[in-house]
C-alpha cells in the first residue's frame, strides 16, 4: 500500500498496525467507501494502483496509455450499483470532494472552516451528518493510540453512509498543504457564488447560469437533458471569499465513445493509407540494399586462428581487464547471435569458438566474406597484430585488395631499422629516407597503395600545426630517439611534421589521406579527436587539393563531420567502426547525422574489420540494415524518392569508393546478389562441411600426360607429418603416358629415386561432394625446400617470374571447359557409353535435363571459391560448356584442376560419366578447353589498346606477345594437344583452329582476338587459344604459352594480317597446323625457346611421353584403345 501520509520525524506504521492502516489510507485518499460498499471481489492491488494514478488537477486517472474518467455507467457496470444518483463536486479552501449520492439526496455540505484553524502543523476537515463529525489530521508525530482512535472513528462513520461512494482527490505530498490549481492555458475562469444551501450562480466569462442541486437543474437545460451539468464539475466555494477556479482541460467527452461514429455529410474524409502498398514501394529499395556490391574502404589484417589475440576482442575496442565486461554489452549479445546463425552453431561464445577451432582461417574467411557480399577491401597494415596474415594472403579470398599506408608506422619502422643498424638520425636524413620510401610505392611491385592514413588523433590530437618549424621537429625527433627501441612517435611537433610532409607527397600522387576521428581504444583522448580541430588544416591553401577522409563516422562527433563535408570540397566521410560497434539506435542515429548535411556522393562504406573475418561480416550485415532504415525514413519523410534512394545505395556501398580510390572496376564488378547476409547454398555447404569431422586428405598432382592422380592420408597424419615433410613418390610419376603406368623410354625418368609431394596449403580445400575429406595440390621437391625441375606448378611459377621481372607483366587466363555427360547401357552384352541427352547447341531442354547436375557443379565450384561466368549446352549430344572467370595464370591452372575434379565427381554421383576427352566419338563434335589470355601491369589490362588508334585494337605489348604465341604455335601443340586423339578434334570447319593464322572474332582461327560486352568498340581485351583440350596439364600448357609470348616480346615480333573468313578457303595459302601429335613433337624438337625457359629436362620428358603416346596408339591392335580414355580424362 503506498504511503499517502508523510511524516518527517517518526515512523508511521509498525507491524501490528499494518492491517488497520490498510483501511485507513484508502479512507484518506477517498476510496474508503469502495471498501465498505460490500463489493466482495475487491482487487486490493488494483485499488492501490488507482490511488496512485488519481490526479486532482484533472479529476481523472492518468494511466500509462491514456486518461480515464469515472462515469456513472462505470459505477453501475463494475460495482453493480444503481444509476439513480446525484452528482456534484464541492471544495473548501483546502480539499476538493466529488460526491456521488445513490438513491439519497446529498447528506453533506461543507462546514465553514476558519482559515486560521489551518496551519502548517495540522489540517482539519469536517463532514456533517446527524451531528456526527469525523476528523482527519496529519501531525509530525502520532502515537499508536491516536492511530487506533482515528481508525475506529473512520470505520464508524463509514458504516452510516454505506450507500454513499465518494472519491477524494488528495494532494500527493501532504494532506495539510494548500490545494492550488494553476490556470490552464486558453481556459476561462469559472466563478461560483452561493445563492442558497444547495443553489448557486455560476459565471463563466460573459455567461451566467443558475444551478439547483436539489432539482438537478441548470438554466442552460443541459443538465436536465444529458444528466450532467454544463460546467462539468461545478466547484462550490465559500460565498464570502468568492474564489475563482478554473475548469479542467478535457481532451474528449467522458464516457465510452461510439465504435462507429455517425459522420456529418459535409465532413471531409481522410485518405486511408495502406501499409501493404507502402511496403511494396520499399521492396525496390530493400532489394537494392540486399544485392549491392560492397567496397570496404578501411579495414585491417586478418590473424591466424592460433593468434594470441582473444576472439572476444572482435566485439569491442576494450582491452585487458575491460574485456571481462564485454559480454554484457548490447553489441556482444546482438553480434554473437548473428555469428551463431551464420555458422549454424550454438548461440554462445563457447559454441562459436568451438566452431572456429575445428575450421581453417581460409574456410571461415570464405564463409564470412561471401555472406557479407564484399568484393574489395582496402587494408591498413600498420596496425600490428600477433600472427597477422600478409596482404597477399587476403587475395585468395577477395578479387581486389588494396593497401592503405599508415604514415606513423612507416616513420617508426624507418627509425627502428636505422637505430638497429647504427644510423645517427638527424631530421634531414630521416626526412630524406621517409620521403624516398614513400615516393617509391607507386613504382613498387608490391601491393598497390591506394591511399595514406594518419592516427594523429591517437598520438597528439587533430589540431595539426601545418606551420610547424624545422627546429620544433628536430627537438621532437630528439625526444623520440631518446626513448630508444621500439620507436613510438608521440611528440606533437614531430607528428605534425610527418603529417604535413606526407600531405605533400599525397598531392603529388593524388593519394587521399584517411584520418582517424572520433572514438577508439583507451590510448585515444576523445577530446582531441573531434574533426573540428582540423579546420586550420582544411583552410591551408597549400593542401586544398588533398582529399581528406574522416573515418568512423567521427562518432560521437557525427554532426561535426557532416558539417565539414558540406562546406569543404576536399572532405569525405566513412562510417566504419560506428557500424556495428554501437547499439542499433546508435548506428542509425550516427548515419542519419552524417547525412543531415553531407552530400551522398561523399559518404563511403567500411567495416573497420580487424583480425577476425566475423568483424567484416558483422560490419557488412549491419551496414545493409542501417542504410536501409535510414534511406527508408528519408523516403517516408520526403527527403528522397525511391529511385534517388536506390542510387544512394550503390553510391555509398561501392561507386563512391571506386571513383575516389580509382579501383579497377573490371576486377571488382562481380555479381554479388547471392552473397547476402542470408547464406546462399554454397556457403551453407561450407558451413555444413566445417561441422563434420574431416577424416582423409587427398594430395593431388597432374602428370605430364595430363592425368589427375592423388595420394590419400588420414587427416591427423597429414597435420602432424605430411604438411612439413611431404609424401614420397617415385620419379617415374612424371614419365607416365596415358597408355602405361610406367616411365616412357625417352623421358629420362625411371623407377629409381624418389621425390617428395609437398602440399601447397594455400590450395587446401574441403571436398564439397565428400564432406569428410579435403584435397590439396602438391608441388614436387627432391627434398623439402628443394624444388624438382620436373614440377609442373614450379615450371609455371618460374616462367611467370621471368615475365614479371623482364617486362613487369602478369598473364591472366580464363578457361572454357567442354565436356560430355554419358550414360551406360548394354548392347549385345557389352557396356556402352552414350550421350545422356540428344539436344543441341544452347538447347533449353538440354539444360533442363542436366539442371540438377549443373546446379550442384556450380555450387561446388563456388564452395571452392572458383567463379563460374556462364554455362550452356554445346553442339554435341549431351555436351556442355562451363566458362570460368579469368584470374592470374597460376590460380587459373589450379582452378582448372579442381573444376575437372568437381565435374567428374558430381556426374559420377548422379550415375553418369563426364569426359573431357577431345574426341570421344569420331562422329561427334570435339571437346576443347579454350583459354582466354590477357596481360596486366600493376593491375591494369595492357593487352588492350589505350585508344582506338591501334590497327588491331591491341597494344604494342599485346601484339608482340600474341605474335610470339602464333610463331611457336606448331610446337606449342605438344603441350596443349598432348595425345593422338587431340588431332582428331583439330580439323578444319570444326571451330577448333586447324590453320596457322589469327583472326578478329573468327572462330575458325586458332588464335582469336576478343571484344566481350563492356569493352569499347574496336578495342580487344584478350585473345583466345582454341587448339587446347581437356587432356593437357594446365600448368605446363600455360607455361609454354608464356614462354612463347616472352620470345615475342624479346624479339618484338609483329602479327601478320588477320584472316577474316574461313581459313580453309585459303588452305593453299595458309600453313596447316600439325595434323598429328608426331608433327607437333617434331616441331617441338626444333624449337629451342622452350628448353631455355621451361628447362631442358622438362622438355625432354615431355617429348619422351608424347612419343610413347604415339607409339602405343599407332599400333594396329590398339586402334580402338582411345575409347578407354573417357575414364581417364
Amino acid at each position: 500500500m503506498p504511503v499517502i501520509l508523510e511524516q518527517k520525524n517518526s515512523t508511521l506504521v509498525e507491524d501490528r498496525m499494518q492491517q488497520r492502516l490498510y483501511f485507513l489510507f484508502p479512507d484518506i485518499a477517498g476510496f474508503g467507501g469502495v471498501i465498505d460498499s460490500g463489493y466482495r471481489n475487491l482487487d486490493h492491488g488494483l485499488l492501490e494502483a488507482l490511488i496512485e494514478r488519481w490526479r486532482p488537477e484533472t479529476h481523472s486517472f492518468h494511466l500509462p496509455t491514456c486518461e480515464v474518467m469515472v462515469t456513472l455507467e462505470d459505477v453501475n457496470v463494475l460495482w453493480g450499483l444503481l444509476l439513480k444518483a446525484k452528482l456534484f463536486l464541492a471544495v473548501n479552501n483546502r480539499l476538493p470532494l466529488l460526491i456521488v449520492s445513490l438513491d439519497v439526496t446529498p447528506l453533506w455540505a461543507w462546514g465553514d472552516v476558519d482559515d486560521e484553524q489551518h496551519n502548517e502543523e495540522e489540517s482539519e476537515y469536517s463532514l456533517c451528518d446527524d451531528g456526527y463529525h469525523s476528523h482527519y489530521s496529519t501531525v509530525h508525530e502520532a502515537e499508536d493510540e491516536d492511530l487506533e482512535r482515528q481508525f475506529i472513528q473512520t470505520k464508524k462513520g463509514m458504516k452510516k453512509v454505506v450507500t454513499q461512494v465518494w472519491i477524494v482527490s488528495v494532494v500527493k505530498d501532504r494532506v495539510r498543504s494548500d490545494w492550488n490549481v494553476s490556470p490552464e492555458k486558453n481556459l476561462g475562469e469559472c466563478e461560483v457564488c452561493r445563492s442558497g444551501e444547495n443553489r448557486a450562480k455560476v459565471k463563466y466569462k460573459d455567461k451566467h447560469w443558475e444551478v439547483s442541486l436539489d432539482e438537478r437543474e441548470c438554466s442552460c437545460r443541459r443538465w436536465q437533458v444529458n444528466g450532467i451539468p454544463y460546467v462539468r464539475e461545478d466547484q462550490w466555494v465559500n460565498g464570502d471569499n468568492k474564489e475563482k477556479i478554473y475548469p479542467r482541460a478535457i481532451k474528449r467527452p467522458s464516457g465510452r465513445p461510439r465504435k462507429n461514429r455517425i459522420k456529418p455529410n459535409d465532413e471531409t474524409k481522410k485518405r486511408q493509407k495502406y501499409k501493404r502498398c507502402a511496403e511494396e514501394t520499399m521492396d525496390e529499395l530493400r532489394r537494392a540494399v540486399e544485392t549491392a556490391e560492397l567496397v570496404d574502404v578501411h579495414a585491417h589484417n586478418l590473424v591466424a586462428l592460433d593468434s594470441s589475440l582473444p576472439f572476444i576482442s572482435c566485439f569491442s575496442e576494450a582491452s585487458g581487464k575491460a574485456l571481462s565486461d564485454v559480454t554484457s554489452t548490447l553489441n556482444f549479445k546482438r553480434s554473437l547471435r548473428d555469428i551463431a546463425e551464420l555458422y549454424g552453431c550454438e548461440s554462445s561464445l563457447k559454441g562459436v569458438q568451438e566452431f572456429r577451432s575445428c575450421s581453417e582461417i581460409e574456410t571461415i574467411s570464405k564463409i564470412c566474406f561471401k555472406a557479407a557480399g564484399i568484393s574489395t577491401v582496402l587494408i591498413d597494415d600498420g596496425f600490428i597484430l600477433d600472427k597477422m596474415l600478409g596482404i597477399d594472403q587476403h587475395r585468395h579470398i577477395l578479387p581486389f585488395v588494396g593497401r592503405i599506408l599508415r604514415i606513423e608506422h612507416l616513420a617508426e619502422d624507418i627509425l627502428d631499422q636505422g637505430l638497429k643498424t647504427g644510423i645517427s638520425w638527424t631530421l634531414d636524413t630521416f626526412t630524406d629516407s621517409f620521403l624516398g620510401q614513400l615516393k617509391s610505392y607507386p613504382f613498387s611491385n608490391v601491393t598497390k597503395v591506394v591511399g595514406l592514413k594518419s592516427v594523429a588523433a591517437y598520438r597528439s590530437g587533430l589540431e595539426i600545426n601545418t606551420n610547424v618549424t624545422t627546429k620544433e621537429a628536430e627537438e621532437g625527433l630528439a625526444e623520440v630517439l631518446l626513448a630508444g627501441i621500439p620507436v613510438r612517435i608521440t611528440n606533437k611537433n614531430l607528428i605534425d611534421y610527418i603529417f604535413v610532409r606526407s600531405l605533400e607527397v599525397a598531392l603529388c600522387f593524388d593519394w587521399p589521406m584517411q584520418i582517424h576521428t572520433g572514438f577508439g581504444d583507451k590510448d585515444l583522448d576523445l577530446r582531441l579527436a573531434n574533426p573540428l580541430h582540423l579546420r586550420n588544416l582544411l583552410e591551408d591553401h597549400r593542401f586544398l587539393g588533398c582529399r581528406i577522409v574522416l573515418l568512423h563516422a567521427s562518432y560521437p562527433f557525427s554532426r561535426e563531420a557532416s558539417y565539414l563535408a558540406s562546406i569543404y570540397h576536399q572532405v569525405y566521410l566513412d562510417f566504419g567502426l560506428a557500424v556495428p560497434k554501437l547499439s542499433v539506435h546508435g548506428m542509425i542515429s550516427s548515419v542519419k547525422q552524417l547525412l543531415e548535411l553531407a552530400p551522398l556522393k561523399k559518404v563511403m562504406f567500411s567495416t573497420d574489420g580487424c583480425a577476425f573475418p566475423e568483424t567484416f561480416y558483422l560490419g557488412a550485415m549491419r551496414a545493409r540494415k542501417v542504410i536501409f532504415s535510414v534511406l527508408r525514413d528519408a523516403c517516408n519523410d520526403g527527403d528522397l524518392s525511391i529511385s534517388e534512394a536506390v542510387e544512394a545505395v550503390t553510391d555509398i556501398f561501392a561507386e563512391n569508393a571506386k571513383k575516389f580510390y580509382r579501383i579497377d572496376t573490371s576486377v571488382t564488378s562481380r555479381h554479388v546478389s547471392g552473397m547476402l547476409s542470408k547464406v546462399d547454398n554454397h556457403v551453407k555447404m561450407e558451413v555444413k562441411s566445417t561441422q563434420q569431422d574431416v577424416m582423409l586428405v587427398r594430395v593431388l598432382w597432374v602428370d605430364a600426360s595430363g592425368q589427375h592422380r592423388c595420394r590419400v592420408v588420414p587427416k591427423k597424419r597429414f597435420d602432424d607429418f605430411v604438411k612439413e615433410n611431404g609424401l614420397g613418390l617415385t620419379c617415374a610419376s612424371m614419365g607416365m603416358s596415358s597408355a602405361v603406368d610406367g616411365p616412357a623410354d625417352e623421358s629420362n625418368l625411371t623407377g629409381t629415386g624418389e621425390i617428395r609431394l609437398m602440399p601447397d596449403l594455400s590450395t587446401r580445400r574441403k571436398i564439397p561432394w565428400v564432406m569428410q575429406e579435403e584435397m590439396v595440390l602438391a608441388d614436387m621437391h627432391l627434398k623439402p625446400g628443394q624444388l624438382w625441375e620436373y614440377c609442373p606448378r614450379e615450371t609455371l611459377r618460374k616462367v611467370s617470374k621471368v615475365l614479371k621481372e623482364e617486362f613487369n607483366l602478369v598473364m591472366n587466363a580464363g578457361f572454357e571447359n567442354e565436356f560430355y555427360l554419358l550414360k551406360s547401357q548394354l548392347r549385345n552384352g557389352q557396356e556402352e557409353w552414350v550421350p545422356f541427352d540428344t539436344s543441341r547447341y544452347c538447347s533449353t531442354s538440354a539444360f533442363d535435363n542436366a539442371s540438377s547436375i549443373l546446379h550442384e557443379v556450380v555450387n561446388s565450384l563456388q564452395f571452392l571459391n572458383i567463379d563460374v561466368e556462364q554455362l550452356h549446352a554445346e553442339a554435341g549430344n549431351g555436351q556442355f560448356e562451363l566458362a570460368l572467370r579469368y584470374t592470374t595464370c597460376t590460380s587459373a591452372a589450379d582452378n582448372l584442376v579442381y573444376t575437372r575434379e568437381v565435374i567428374r565427381s558430381v556426374a559420377r554421383k548422379h550415375g553418369l560419366l563426364a569426359t573431357f576427352m577431345p574426341k570421344y566419338a569420331l562422329d561427334e563434335f570435339g571437346s576443347g578447353s579454350h583459354v582466354h589470355i590477357s596481360l596486366s601491369q600493376n593491375g591494369k589490362n595492357v593487352f588492350a589498346a589505350s585508344d582506338g588508334s591501334s590497327q588491331h585494337g591491341m597494344s604494342k605489348i599485346g601484339e608482340e606477345f600474341m605474335a610470339g604465341v602464333l610463331h611457336h604455335l606448331p610446337s606449342l601443340l605438344a603441350f596443349t594437344a598432348p595425345i593422338p586423339n587431340s588431332y582428331d578434334r583439330i580439323q578444319p570447319n570444326t571451330w577448333s583452329g586447324a590453320y596457322l593464322c589469327w583472326g578478329k572474332e573468327n572462330k575458325e582461327a586458332p588464335l582469336r582476338t576478343s571484344c566481350p560486352p563492356g569493352v569499347p568498340d574496336g578495342i580487344v581485351s584478350n585473345f583466345e587459344i582454341k587448339p587446347i583440350d581437356g587432356c593437357t596439364n594446365p600448368h605446363l600448357a600455360l607455361a609454354a604459352v608464356i614462354a612463347s609470348g616472352i620470345d615475342g616480346l624479346r624479339r618484338h615480333l609483329s602479327l601478320p594480317d588477320p584472316v577474316d573468313d574461313n581459313p580453309d578457303i585459303q588452305r593453299n595459302k595458309i600453313q596447316r597446323l600439325p595434323v598429328s601429335l608426331a608433327e607437333s613433337v617434331e616441331a617441338l624438337a626444333k624449337d629451342t625457346i622452350f628448353e631455355a625457359l621451361l628447362g631442358e629436362k622438362m622438355v625432354v620428358a615431355i617429348k619422351g611421353v608424347r612419343k610413347a603416346e604415339i607409339k602405343h596408339y599407332s599400333q594396329p591392335q590398339n586402334k580402338d584403345a582411345y575409347k578407354k580414355l573417357i575414364h581417364l580424362y
